[in-house]
């Protein structure tokens, strides 16, 4: 009788086990599924981070960033030189641990690019954008 309450619990266990390996399994599949689909998702649409505009002039719209978008990129690995409110931050001298964050005004910035050229000889301003980079973006803030 106590050899076959042994082999129950035995058989008990096992079965235990087996389930929770498929268990296991089935959630590494399913991990690796939504992994692919994502970089799958970010081949096509070939999106690095969705800008905000805003129209607060009448001409065209601007793009505009908040102050916690601005923390997020000096706190970050900068690699352009940012501008905030006529003080610049080369990524070189950019101090981020020690930096104050507490004096970024709250509110609204307008955020602007500047682009380096790479061949200035180009007539046509969207062959230039294509061969440029950015060199320095400038924050100023509009809105508090």
């Amino acid at each position: 009788m106590e050899q076959v309450n042994k082999l129950l619990e035995l058989m008990a266990y096992t079965l235990l086990f087996c389930l929770a390996v498929s268990f296991l399994l089935l959630t590494f599949n399913n991990i690796g599924q939504s992994i692919s689909l994502l970089q799958i998702s970010m081949y096509r649409q070939n999106i690095i981070k969705e800008q905000e505009f805003d129209n607060y002039t009448d001409d065209e719209p601007i793009l505009i960033a908040t102050r916690g978008e601005i923390i997020g990129l000096l706190t970050g690995s900068m690699e352009v030189n940012i501008n905030i409110n006529g003080m610049l931050y080369t990524p070189d001298s950019f101090e981020r641990d020690s930096f104050d964050y507490t004096t970024l005004p709250e509110g609204i910035y307008r955020k602007e690019y500047v682009l380096e050229d790479f061949n200035s000889d180009e007539k046509t301003s969207e062959t230039r954008e294509q061969n440029s980079s950015i060199k320095e973006i400038i924050f100023t803030l509009i809105d508090k």
